[in-house]
């Protein structure tokens, strides 16, 4: 399966207040519903808003563009992209 790389940024301090400590779960919740599975242990910055990054894998038959275009929350904004490069 293809290998993908998506890195989560909050636009807003009010989305890192009420989405950051289940940022992880968030995201493979929202992810897994393109069929996307094997996650990696999320990375995080020490800044505050931190930002994320994370490895997961999704079937071949499920476009970049349905990945990218899924939607975390308000105020959060991540970035999927192919790490098969």
């Amino acid at each position: 399966m293809p290998e993908y790389r998506a890195s989560i940024r909050y636009t807003e301090d009010e989305a890192y207040a009420q989405h950051g400590r289940n940022i992880e779960t968030l995201t493979q919740e929202k992810l897994g519903e393109k069929r996307a599975s094997e996650f990696s242990l999320m990375i995080s910055t020490r800044s505050l808003p931190p930002s994320h990054s994370l490895m997961f894998q999704a079937p071949a038959t499920v476009p970049l563009e349905d990945l990218q275009s899924v939607k975390l929350a308000d105020g959060i904004v991540i970035d999927v992209e192919s790490a098969d490069n």
